[in-house]
């Protein structure tokens, strides 16, 4: 993260203009009063105003320091830094809580923190977001907090009561104000409470959460009343839309029945045009747009333009491993739906277990009303980080598993794991000079 830091400047993100719009017109009324814009100032004015507040103070302090006459140009250097440090500590600080959820899903387990670190940073989709001025590194942040809310509450066996429905509600608002995907998370909150035991948990539950959600609303709901009066939906985007009909995508989009070897070759754009999952597994593992690890948008210069290809391959190879685990444990997790005497741990997987699914439904709707054919631009690792961090507890407890069952094959995966991180190191540091 250091030398990522360090060579990395954000306006190469994603959309990255059309977010340096955004905090140009947001910090233009600041601190007086807050003023979001419209489609007609920023191609991103349906994202919630969470994500720029940050970068937006950056610019208010710097203009009233520094002497200027183009106030815009010249602080942007210093907002971009700064607000790239903000987000890398957000991200230690999502990591911390993370092993202090595994603290609590494991109290015996000496290595439970290392090995959901392990399980996060093999991601190389975390070093490009968080990088990038948007939303995503927001909702990693606020899910990590709700995560651990809820895991503490249902380890403990504690009831939920009217300060708790202040507080998730507060961090739901948050959310709801960060980015539209963590809207995906949303229906996880409410089914769960019909995996509890008791008609009173239930009962008690609902009311908590009901709660939670209109602190929630009160909260974040100006934002979305705000693009329905401006923009005729709540859910406006700057792209039109089509009635949801699986026919609006290719059948390749879902499944190609053609063997595509690239994947563990070279897989980079365009070799994976608008197909679904070989361009979301080489964006997690690697860099399939060519936004961080290498420059796509010409081979005349940066660094490894004629070799990242081969090497992404091996990456994609090499992550077979950590998928398999993710996976194994998303699919074991089934069994805890039918499952009569759930424990209290049981529970707070399948919160996770839910939030997958729901991300993943809620994602492939999105791509379905608003497909970007032919090249499928809109299908990046970024836009889900939130399930690939989920189903990363559910790997920890896939390797528990084996703890305790085979301390042998429990080393050989953490080692392999580790071998796994070694060798994908390269792509989690950025050559996009």
């Amino acid at each position: 993260m250091v030398i990522n830091f360090q060579i990395y400047d954000p306006i190469y993100g994603y959309d990255a203009e059309a977010h340096y719009n955004y905090i140009d017109f947001f910090s233009m009324y600041l601190p007086d009063t807050i003023k979001v814009p419209t489609s007609e100032d920023t191609r991103e004015f349906f994202s919630p105003p969470m994500p720029y507040l940050f970068p937006s103070s950056v610019i208010v302090v710097c203009r009233n320091i520094i002497e200027s006459t183009n106030f815009v140009e010249d602080c942007r250097p210093y907002m971009s830094k700064i607000s790239q440090l903000f987000q890398i500590v957000l991200f230690f600080l999502s990591l911390f809580v993370y092993t202090k959820i595994a603290k609590l899903l494991y109290p015996k387990s000496r290595e439970a923190s290392f090995i959901i670190l392990l399980l996060i940073l093999v991601q190389t989709v975390n070093y490009r977001t968080f990088l990038m001025i948007r939303g995503e590194p927001y909702i990693i942040f606020f899910q990590s907090l709700l995560l651990y809310y809820f895991c503490k509450k249902f380890i403990n066996r504690e009831p939920f009561d009217l300060k708790d429905s202040l507080i998730i509600g507060i961090l739901i608002g948050l959310l709801g104000l960060s980015k539209q995907w963590a809207f995906l998370l949303f229906p996880s909150y409410f089914f769960i409470l019909f995996f509890l035991k008791t008609k009173k948990s239930k009962k008690e539950f609902f009311r908590f959460i009901t709660i939670a959600f209109l602190i929630a609303f009160i909260l974040c709901g100006w934002f979305y009343i705000n693009l329905l009066f401006n923009e005729g939906s709540p859910i406006a985007f700057n792209h039109p839309s089509k009635s949801f009909d699986l026919r609006n995508q290719p059948l390749d989009f879902y499944f190609s029945f053609e063997a595509n070897l690239k994947l563990f070759t070279n897989p980079i754009r365009p070799n994976f045009d608008n197909q679904l999952l070989p361009i979301i597994y080489s964006d997690l593992w690697g860099d399939y747009w060519g936004y961080f690890t290498f420059v796509l948008s010409g081979w005349d210069f940066g660094r490894n333009q004629e070799t990242i290809g081969s090497y992404l391959g091996r990456i994609n190879l090499f992550s077979l491993l950590p998928t398999y685990i993710y996976l194994f444990g998303f699919f074991l997790t089934f069994k805890l739906f039918n499952k009569q005497n759930r424990n209290q741990r049981d529970i707070f997987k399948l919160l996770i277990q839910l939030g997958i699914i729901f991300t993943f439904i809620g994602y492939l709707w999105f791509t379905i009303r608003y497909p970007a054919k032919p090249s499928g631009d809109s299908i990046k690792a970024t836009y889900m980080i939130q399930l690939f961090h989920l189903i990363a507890f559910l790997g920890l407890d896939v390797l528990e598993s084996f703890k305790n069952k085979s301390y042998k094959k429990y080393v050989l995966l953490v080692s392999s794991l580790i071998i796994v991180y070694m060798h994908n190191l390269p792509a989690m540091i950025t050559h996009y000079l």
